[in-house]
Parts: C-alpha cells; sequence; structure tokens
C-alpha cells in the first residue's frame, strides 16, 4: 500500500506543476486574441471613417444642390420677366441673350450637381456594403421555391 500512496502523491505534484511550454502557449493565443481584436476594431474604425467621409460629401452636395436649384429658378424668372421687358421694347434684345445663357447655364450645372448626389448615393451604399450578396441570396431562395 505504501508504494500506491506514493504513485498518487507522484501524480499530484505532477499535476500542480504547471509547465512554462503551457504558459507560453496560453500568453501565444492571448496575445493573438489581441492581435485580432485590434485588427477588428482598426477595421471598424476605418468603416467608420468612410462612411463618415462619404455622408459629409453627400450632405455637401444636396445643400449644393438646393443652392443650385434656387438659382436655377431665379434665372428662369430673369429670362421670363427679360423677355417681357423685350417684347415692350424696354430692353434690348442681347439683355434677352443674356439671361438665355445663364439659364442654359444654370441647368447644365443643375444637371451636373443632380448627377454628381446620384454618384453620392451609389458611393454611399457601397460604403454601407450595399446589400449586394444578401439580395441575391434572397432571389436565389425565392427562386427555387
Amino acid at each position: 500500500m505504501a508504494g500506491s500512496d506514493l504513485e498518487i502523491c507522484n501524480a499530484n505534484h505532477e499535476l500542480q506543476v504547471p509547465s512554462s511550454g503551457a504558459h507560453a502557449r496560453v500568453r501565444a493565443t492571448e496575445a493573438g486574441a489581441d492581435a485580432a481584436l485590434a485588427q477588428f476594431d482598426h477595421t471598424v474604425l476605418q468603416a467608420l471613417r468612410e462612411v463618415q467621409t462619404t455622408l459629409s460629401r453627400y450632405a455637401q452636395d444636396l445643400d449644393r444642390l438646393h443652392l443650385l436649384e434656387q438659382a436655377q429658378q431665379q434665372a428662369e424668372l430673369a429670362l421670363s420677366q427679360n423677355r417681357r421687358l423685350y417684347q415692350s421694347g424696354r430692353t434690348p434684345y442681347l439683355s434677352s441673350l443674356d439671361a438665355e445663357r445663364t439659364l442654359a447655364t444654370a441647368d447644365m450645372t443643375l444637371a451636373n450637381a443632380q448627377a454628381q448626389v446620384s454618384q453620392d448615393q451609389i458611393q454611399l451604399f457601397l460604403t454601407l456594403d450595399g446589400g449586394w450578396d444578401a439580395a441575391a441570396g434572397r432571389s436565389d431562395t425565392t427562386t427555387a421555391r
């Protein structure tokens, strides 16, 4: 019996002494988890920055679009008034032509601004990941039924 007691004592002693290799593996695993968490945080912060930048550009372009819409409406009003003045003989034809040119420029600038806002909407959707894969997956499962 004394021999079996000795074996139990040795077994307990071996279990209580952790190896430095096991500690190193635990520390390495923890370091890997910390690195993965740091990379995840970096990725999330970068994505948030991209969304913020895209939203800011979109908001600025929307504000510009509204101002250009007002300018275009003012150019239409000026042309209308200028035509009436020309028809009544109060202003020269050159003034009417100038008002038409101003309106044409305002129309072109407004169209470009509308195109830019559309591009901003697309960029925002893509920055938010667009959900392209999810939408494709849903249509595939719906078709299969």
